[in-house]
């Protein structure tokens, strides 16, 4: 079993803090931070709690675990209610950042650029893929155009003109170059959502392995 302790170093190691830094007017990623750090504290209170009850001698050994799963339970349950509510905000602020990175996208509107987009698409098709590339990377390069580059990452997958990994890749520079502040958003609510959720998950790991729910369970059974 690994060892888990509650010391500042090994809270620290466990659960970091979320590395995704929000800016000003973020509320989603810093409602995540804040979890985060909620996660370590209620670490810190149940392995607390648990030392203490499991030495308690004037209870029984019946009384030790019952007190102890108690306690766990509802540090669980109102962490998992907080999180949950942290977590399906920052997802509706993170889908709707990934529609307006979508949508742009879309072809354009514009009848003259429009028709400019078929042309550079009807171009880049008729290249040799080492060659296409070439031109998409000097299109998103700094001073290129950057119509050739939405020309080239638009479009449904199955007529992708790219290779998927190259296509992820140029379609996240693009939207660098041209949509920062939504780009950069969605980037920093994916990693805050994705370690808030890891610090969720591993409170619950080292709770299952410290304290005996089961055991518990049964003794509350019996005394019914």
């Amino acid at each position: 079993m690994a060892v888990m302790r509650s010391d500042q170093q090994y809270l620290e190691a466990v659960w970091p803090s979320i590395s995704a830094a929000g800016v000003d007017g973020e509320y989603a990623v810093s409602r995540l931070h804040s979890v985060q750090e909620r996660t370590r504290a209620a670490w810190g209170d149940m392995h607390g709690k648990h030392t203490r009850t499991m030495a308690d001698a004037t209870k029984t050994e019946a009384g030790r675990v019952v007190a102890s799963a108690k306690f766990a339970r509802n540090i669980l349950a109102a962490h998992r209610a907080a999180y949950e509510e942290a977590r399906e905000s920052a997802a509706g602020n993170l889908r709707m950042k990934q529609a307006q990175l979508q949508r742009a996208l879309n072809p354009p509107s514009d009848p003259g650029e429009a028709a400019l987009y078929a042309e550079i698409r009807n171009t880049l098709r008729g290249m040799k893929t080492g060659d296409r590339i070439d031109a998409v990377t000097a299109a998103l390069a700094e001073g290129g155009d950057r119509r050739v580059a939405h020309a080239a990452v638009s479009g449904p997958e199955l007529v992708a003109m790219l290779p998927p990994a190259v296509l992820s890749r140029f379609r996240d520079q693009y939207w660098c170059a041209t949509m920062p502040n939504e780009w950069g958003a969605a980037q920093r609510l994916s990693e805050a959502l994705a370690e808030a959720q890891t610090g969720m998950d591993r409170l619950e790991q080292h709770a299952a392995e410290m304290v005996d729910f089961q055991a518990a369970e049964a003794y509350e059974r019996a005394a019914a």
